[in-house]
């Protein structure tokens, strides 16, 4: 047991003394925008980023300030319903900035501002004696382009993964946003099911964002593992930096990107070129350095703190809802499946239906779930991929956001309490971030969809 812990222990103080890895320093500052002004924050208290990969569409950012009173009633109070933020982030060990503009509402109720005393005082004087506090939510200009955006269309001879790209690609071609063209990067898992659609009508009024869900549980099917769909601003790296070896031409490059992936894929972490490779240490020493990854090409390295959390529902999803799918074959149905002699009359279930057990429990027990002929078999056999995955959720900190993407693949390595090194294969399924003024940093939670442990300590055995 010693030895297994002290060797996930050298991995984690490798990337602790891996100084060429970037550390997080990180500074940030925002403007308010108005149809008539540009206001340049004093007082920025925090900015907190929530990426629900796997039950939202985009990301949901929330961030907290001071204002002079005076200058809020003066400039935004009668603006508040239509006003955009720029906020800009600002890398202090490669000099490297970003701006982005968003679309700002306040959150915070301030509505009794109305009828008080601040509307009768004079906002010089205000801006003297008072300051308020605003919450305030910030969506990406492309993602409120785009989530009212709708399609109608037909599409004879394409699959359901050509049709998805093609949309995305097309629609946000015909659109712009702030004076410019929308530039949209489609990014796609390859899709479970590759058979062409003879004939897909997509109705008028389609959301675009729905299409995918259209087809993955309401028509043909995309994944067998469930479908995830994000627009995220996600960094490229030409040439990324590579494990003891000096940057070499690094470029980088950024885009508002489509990402179409499944939900619950714990194999596919085996193949994955692109990936992170998370170590957890028990040792609490860790939990203060500052230096907690390192880019090795297309691999992110990183360690996480000793507070983990484990969700698993055990056997309580397979009773409830099964372990086996029981399929009507469609295509057998014009097929004489009883066969006649002068004694006997006899039926082939197998020309009839068929059934796939995903989970075979110890006791032997079998609880079917049977497919109706209008179901989709890409949705029922989604389910169960989901039954047979737990969720971990882990606090990284000193992180780095620009390294994550929705549906990266992951695999997770910890030491059982059995003391043996154990690696459970996954996804991300979701990623929050909180950057407080004046810390230069950012400390952020992962949460994880990873295969069970029993199903890792199989694997392992092969």
């Amino acid at each position: 047991m010693a030895a297994e812990h002290e060797a996930l222990n050298g991995a984690v103080q490798l990337i602790a003394e891996r100084l060429s890895s970037t550390t997080t320093k990180v500074d940030y500052s925002a403007m308010l925008h108005t149809a008539d002004i540009d206001y340049s924050l004093e007082w920025l208290d925090s900015i907190e980023v929530i990426r629900d990969y796997n039950n939202s569409i985009g990301d949901n950012g929330i961030i907290n300030f001071k204002l002079y009173t005076g200058d809020y009633m003066e400039y935004f109070h009668n603006n508040r319903h239509n006003m955009e933020i720029t906020i800009r982030y600002t890398d202090q060990e490669t000099s490297g900035a970003t701006s982005d503009r968003y679309k700002f509402i306040i959150t915070n109720n301030i509505t009794g501002i109305e009828g008080s005393h601040i509307t009768n005082v004079d906002y010089a004087k205000l801006n003297e004696t008072e300051m308020i506090n605003i919450e305030g939510q910030f969506i990406s200009t492309t993602l409120e382009a785009l989530r009212s955006k709708t399609i109608d269309k037909i599409y004879q001879g394409d699959t359901a993964e050509r049709i998805i790209k093609s949309a995305f690609a097309v629609e946000s071609a015909k659109m712009s946003t702030g004076g410019s063209d929308l530039a949209l990067t489609v990014d796609m898992i390859t899709a479970d099911i590759q058979k062409p659609i003879s004939r897909l009508v997509v109705p008028t009024g389609t959301m675009l964002f729905d299409l995918p869900v259209l087809l993955q549980d309401v028509k043909y099917g995309v994944y067998n593992t469930g479908l995830g769909l994000y627009l995220q601003k996600y960094t490229t790296t030409i040439n990324p930096p590579r494990f003891n070896q000096e940057p070499v031409n690094q470029e980088v490059v950024t885009n508002d990107t489509i990402f179409v992936y499944p939900l619950f894929d714990t194999a596919r972490a085996e193949e994955a070129t692109k990936k992170l490779i998370i170590y957890n240490t028990q040792i609490h020493k860790f939990n203060q350095v500052d230096h907690t990854y390192f880019e090795d090409a297309d691999v992110v390295n990183l360690f996480t703190t000793s507070d983990t959390k484990f969700t698993d529902n055990g056997e309580i999803d397979f009773m409830n809802h099964g372990n086996t799918l029981v399929v009507s074959e469609t295509n057998q149905l014009i097929q004489k499946g009883v066969q006649v002699d002068d004694e006997t009359i006899t039926m082939s279930a197998g020309n009839n239906v068929s059934s796939r057990q995903s989970y075979a429990r110890a006791d032997g027990g079998m609880m079917p779930k049977f497919l109706k002929d209008n179901e989709s078999l890409s949705k029922a056999k989604s389910l169960i991929a989901k039954q047979n995955t737990t969720t971990l959720m882990a606090q990284w900190n000193f992180c780095n956001p620009r390294l994550i993407f929705p549906g990266m693949a992951v695999t997770y390595v910890y030491v059982t309490s059995e003391g043996t090194i154990l690696r459970l294969n996954g996804s991300v399924a979701g990623f929050y971030y909180k950057y407080q003024a004046g810390t230069s940093v950012q400390h952020g939670m992962l949460t994880l969809t990873l295969e069970k442990p029993i199903d890792a300590l199989a694997r392992a055995g092969e």
